[in-house]
């Protein structure tokens, strides 16, 4: 009896060690860093104007005069709906040396009129 709990110890304790063998043995292949994701500001308005490389959009904020911006839009611009004159969209876009480009544009649901 004293022998077996004497090799249980043992044993126990010799797993213990080469766990921690393992764990301080550095990692072949590191981790790799991911690329940091492109942050986005975000316009939401109507669209006033859609040519095939611009989209003009207005919001109006109660008590503010109403607030135009104009995004310019690439091949990869990405488009969720259909675009076109006076719908809602929520734009993501980034500013760059060419201006804001838009990167996503979302076409809202018009609501319902009361």
């Amino acid at each position: 009896m004293i022998l077996a709990r004497a090799l249980l110890v043992c044993l126990l304790a010799a797993l213990a060690c080469s766990g921690m063998a393992e764990a301080e043995q550095p990692q072949e292949n590191p981790p790799q860093e991911e690329p940091e994701p492109i942050s986005y500001e975000f316009f939401s308005g109507t669209v006033i104007e859609v040519q095939q490389t611009k989209l003009t959009v207005v919001r109006t904020l109660p008590g503010k005069d109403p607030e135009k911006q104009t995004f310019i839009m690439k091949p990869d611009t990405r488009v969720e709906g259909k675009l076109r004159s006076r719908v809602r969209v929520t734009v993501g876009y980034i500013t760059t040396d060419e201006g804001e480009v838009a990167l996503r544009v979302v076409v809202r649901p018009n609501l319902p009129r009361r």
